[in-house]
């Protein structure tokens, strides 16, 4: 009776935690795409991880903004799946899907226009050094 006792408070602390994780996860991921539905390019540029943020400012003339505006994002659809592994995340959407990881701040996007090939890591248009 002990073991199922201490078994089920694991399980319910551990859901507790990881819908709250979910949660951050698809605020974030959605707050993103909500900036990039508008062409706000700074607001976006603030849901980004700062290598991700960099590696646009570095190919985009200075700024993160400029950067990415460059880049050629299709609108993500519905969303699908929200899925956290510890510190990373992955969110899918119909046409899209983002990686993030969680940093002393919150969750930020490291990856986005990201799609699937067969065999191989995903292949993302926007993404950190």
């Amino acid at each position: 009776m002990r073991m199922l006792v201490l078994g089920v408070t694991a399980l319910l602390l551990c859901s507790g935690c990881s819908n709250g994780q979910e949660d951050d996860v698809r605020d974030r991921a959605a707050g993103f795409e909500a900036a990039l539905d508008h062409a706000d390019w700074s607001r976006a540029c603030q849901h980004l991880a700062p290598p991700t943020r960099a590696e646009l400012a570095d190919s985009g003339g200075g700024s993160c903004a400029k950067g990415l505006s460059g880049e050629e994002l299709d609108p993500p659809g519905r969303l699908d799946t929200v899925q956290v592994f510890g510190t990373t995340a992955q969110v899918s959407f119909a046409h899209d899907t983002l990686f993030l990881s969680r940093f002393g701040d919150g969750w930020r996007v490291v990856a986005a226009g990201c799609t699937p090939r067969k065999d191989k890591p995903y292949d993302c248009s926007v993404q950190g050094g």
